[in-house]
């Protein structure tokens, strides 16, 4: 009885641990990614470099998780490889205060991402909530902006490691390969990417939205470049900062909007509407300047995020036998990396070689295909659910 109760205290505490570390490194990863846009806004072509920078390092996340969810995921799980890899992670985002060129910038952004994200602070990816993470990702920013304001741009973007450091400081202690069952066979993978190929709707509309949302950082960029017209460059990033913690805070919002309305019928129309609400968002930071507008845009941004990275889940979840929804969803998880990528470059290319309005353009198209793809997967459903009843009678 008393191992059975020592047991249970044991497991409450590593589970607490597992929070923490989650918190602390989605806090000390987010700092960087905040304050980058303002140690960038006087270089050459800000949203170039910037986009090349987030774009690549996404691609490595993508890269990371394919790593993850392969044999190879089992080599690198003890705690001691782990403890190296967020210590990495952490220096690597720290140094971003550092850099003079966007070649730099890639490196040091790929290992902070790609080694944070080869898996969960945990050992087991279902032990890990996201609020934790959403937490850290809200945190960050407050924590970032009196940093800033006192130590300067680069001094909070190094002061970013202490985060991530204590993070691995609370990583438990022991060894294995995480995940219950292990990453998700190759034939699983294959069999889950099948079925959804038998929801063509699904894909385009998901493809659509990740390749359509943009980049927390970039829209950080545009709101410094706006604040900067009446303040100086610690009070523009501090003010743009915060519009990123309302970013998060709106997108925590939105997913738990989603989750109380439940799986269901409403879960397609609820992610047509928050693609809509994108195009809303979009044209708002793409084609006014006003500040109050700007807040406005960043809340609807994080909501529209939050609600559609939760209809995505549904979906694809649905589309798919139990056994294969951990396949379906790590296929998923892969293909919001490989979009954040697309969306990154070219919003940076758009943006910086011809205007912000070609981006918001951009962004806008590819949230109506989105909107359309659910609408007509949604009818074409309806359709075939009517005939059916007709052959059954």
């Amino acid at each position: 009885m008393t191992g059975d109760l020592d047991s249970a205290t044991a497991d409450r505490r590593r589970r607490r641990r597992v929070k923490g570390a989650a918190s602390l490194a989605a806090m000390g990863q987010q700092i960087p990614v905040v304050v980058l846009p303002a140690l960038l806004i006087s270089g050459p072509v800000p949203p170039l470099s910037l986009g090349v920078i987030e774009g690549v390092a996404a691609a490595a996340v993508a890269g990371a998780r394919l790593v993850a969810s392969s044999r190879l995921r089992r080599r690198v799980g003890t705690f001691h490889q782990e403890e190296a890899r967020f210590t990495i992670a952490a220096l690597s985002a720290a140094l971003l205060g550092a850099i003079t060129t966007t070649w730099q910038g890639v490196l040091l952004r790929c290992g902070a991402l790609g080694l944070a994200d080869l898996d969960d602070p945990s050992h087991d990816r279902h032990a890990a909530s996201a609020r934790p993470v959403i937490v850290g990702r809200i945190a960050g920013p407050l924590l970032a902006v009196p940093v800033l304001l006192t130590l300067g741009i680069r001094g909070a973007m190094i002061a970013g490691v202490l985060p991530g450091l204590l993070a691995v400081g609370l990583l438990p202690h022991h060894k294995g390969a995480g995940g219950r069952g292990g990453p998700p066979s190759r034939r699983n993978m294959r069999r889950a990417a099948g079925s959804l190929g038998r929801r063509p709707w699904l894909v385009v509309a998901v493809v659509a939205v990740e390749v359509g949302s943009v980049d927390i950082a970039l829209l950080v960029l545009r709101a410094v470049g706006v604040f900067r017209v009446d303040h100086d460059l610690g009070g523009a990033a501090a003010a743009a900062i915060c519009l990123a913690a309302l970013h998060a805070a709106a997108a925590w919002a939105g997913g738990g909007l989603l989750g109380r309305m439940g799986r269901g019928r409403a879960t397609s129309p609820a992610f047509a509407g928050a693609s809509l609400l994108f195009v809303i968002a979009y044209l708002g930071i793409a084609f006014t300047s006003a500040a109050s507008v700007l807040v406005v845009a960043f809340a609807a941004a994080g909501l529209a995020l939050g609600m559609c990275r939760r209809a995505e889940r549904d979906l694809v979840g649905e589309a798919v036998p139990a056994s294969l929804v951990p396949a379906a969803i790590t296929l998923l998880s892969v293909a919001q990396a490989a979009g954040a990528a697309v969306s990154s470059l070219a919003v940076g290319l758009l943006w910086g070689l011809v205007s912000l309005r070609a981006a918001g353009v951009y962004l806008t198209v590819a949230m109506l295909v989105a909107v359309i793809a659910i609408v007509g997967g949604r009818r074409a459903a309806s359709a075939g659910a009517v005939l059916r009843g007709d052959e059954e009678q």
